[in-house]
């Protein structure tokens, strides 16, 4: 019996979540609350490499922030939908509450809009529906 249950969490997909976000301390608290949940996260703090990450870890989902330095959270959105990767799903996780900011992001492909701080447990049905992911809930 302990043969077959350590074999079923050999084969359980572990979800690969990228996470773009250049506030350290909130960059940090994602990635240790993400694993926490059991997903394997992938961190950038800019988008500069972000194609370049996508194409090697091909994330299941990306959590996105919008105000980045180099290039704006806006044009990865574009660049994705435009790429061979364009069924990725995004979240975005943004300061700004704007109507016309979400509205470019939804336009761009994002699926959901999230304005910080937001509760982790909102955040966490979020992802799990775009997932789905049966995983407990902390």
């Amino acid at each position: 019996m302990i043969g077959q249950n350590s074999r079923a969490l050999v084969t359980a997909k572990t979800h690969r979540i990228l996470c773009v976000e250049d506030d350290d301390s909130g960059r940090q608290l994602l990635q240790e609350w993400l694993e926490l949940l059991g997903y394997e996260v992938f961190c950038l703090p800019d988008g500069r490499e972000f194609m370049a990450v996508v194409a090697d870890i091909v994330p299941d989902l990306v959590l996105l922030d919008l105000k980045l330095p180099y290039v704006d959270g806006f044009t990865l959105l574009e660049q994705l939908q435009q790429s061979h990767w364009h069924s990725i799903p995004a979240i975005v996780l943004s300061a700004y509450s704007l109507k016309p900011e979400r509205d470019r992001a939804m336009m761009l492909g994002c699926l959901h809009y999230v304005v910080k701080p937001t509760p982790l447990e909102s955040l966490q049905t979020l992802i799990q529906s775009e997932l789905a992911d049966d995983s407990p809930t902390l």
